[in-house]
């Protein structure tokens, strides 16, 4: 799926129990199936994740700039996961750890307490920071009709990571 063993680990741990085989779908293919304001969704996981991942100091957030390295939305039968990983850009001379990845999972509430366990566990054995973030549950749950597009797709593939 990835660059990254988080992400990998979340596929692999948390939906084993997927009988079919996970879709690997585009983001305008996403798009499209998330007809509603599905582009809305993902750019308020991309603010979210950027702005959790700013280091805080006494005086309030840091002036480190946060790069995107990669990010992916899981359209699920139980909502949407938005996954993102971080790199501060800063100068490698300035910090040991100016290259350290963190990784921002924004989840339905639902999903929370199930996400945080399994990052506890991960952080173990991947040296990283890790957030789990449910502040964008009511965008991330599907509280709209699910269109008839989305619905099948769902039904084939109970797990579509949109990259």
């Amino acid at each position: 799926m990835s660059q990254s063993p988080f992400f990998d680990h979340i596929l692999r741990h948390h939906f084993a129990s997927i009988e079919q085989p996970v879709a690997r779908l585009p983001w305008a293919a996403v798009e499209v199936l998330l007809v509603d304001d599905g582009h809305r969704r993902v750019a308020l996981g991309r603010r979210m994740a950027r702005a959790c991942s700013h280091p805080q100091t006494s005086v309030g957030y840091s002036v480190a700039q946060v790069v995107l390295v990669e990010d992916h939305l899981l359209v699920t039968g139980d909502g949407l996961l938005y996954l993102a990983r971080l790199r501060d850009a800063g100068d490698a001379a300035e910090s040991a750890a100016a290259d350290q990845e963190s990784y921002y999972v924004a989840t339905p509430a639902r999903m929370f307490d199930l996400f945080v366990d399994y990052s506890r566990a991960m952080t173990r054995q991947v040296d990283c920071a890790v957030t789990i973030d449910c502040r964008l549950d009511h965008e991330l749950d599907y509280s709209w009709p699910i269109d008839t597009g989305l619905r099948r797709e769902l039904g084939a593939h109970e797990v579509m990571v949109a990259r």
